[in-house]
């Protein structure tokens, strides 16, 4: 393969990585904006239940509560789990869709599909955030995250093996691509 073939293959990917970093901002910004959501949520609900507990003198006090629907079917349960309080919410066929978890080691925003497989993962741990896609798999195929103030993103194929990861360090940044074998095929210095 000649150097020009290489430099077109690798534009080629440089492009296409391009492209899915698009995605992926786009996936990571509609993420957020959940996590806003979830969030500014939260806040409303403790001020009106703050109200409300003003005027009422009134204390509800449980360690699990269960939201049904008109036909009698759990769509949320809020409870207080060894490691937390949690939030499930599920569909009509009673499949886990959504579940929010406060832990002592993390706090987290997990969605899945249909099949009940995890697809998206949003989370803060001590060492910072992170945001972990997956395909219907249940394969790892995009991470973004910013551990200890250094922000990164890998791509991974089908099979889970990575191939592509972009890393902004204090001391410069990074690219790294791979072959299907893991091998590296280009990177920045």
């Amino acid at each position: 393969m000649t150097t020009e073939e290489r430099l077109e293959n690798l534009e080629r990917e440089l492009g296409a990585a391009k492209r899915r970093y698009r995605r992926l901002l786009v996936v990571i910004v509609l993420g957020g904006g959940a996590f806003a959501l979830v969030w500014a949520f939260g806040e409303t609900v403790g001020t009106v239940q703050a109200e409300a507990a003003e005027k009422a003198q009134t204390v509800i006090r449980a360690n699990w509560f269960i939201l049904e629907d008109a036909q009698g079917r759990a769509r949320a349960e809020l409870d207080m789990a060894k490691e937390g309080p949690r939030l499930r919410l599920s569909d009509e066929n009673r499949n886990v869709r959504a579940g929010l978890v406060v832990k002592k080691e993390g706090h987290g925003l997990d969605l899945y599909d249909e099949n009940g497989a995890p697809r998206a993962a949003l989370g803060v741990k001590e060492d910072g955030p992170g945001l972990v896609l997956s395909d219907e798999k249940g394969k790892t195929r995009a991470v973004l995250d910013v551990l200890k103030g250094e922000p990164s993103m890998h791509l991974s194929d089908e099979n889970g093996k990575p191939r592509a990861g972009l890393t902004a360090r204090k001391d410069g940044s990074g690219l790294n691509l791979r072959d299907e074998d893991g091998k590296t095929t280009w990177s920045t210095p």
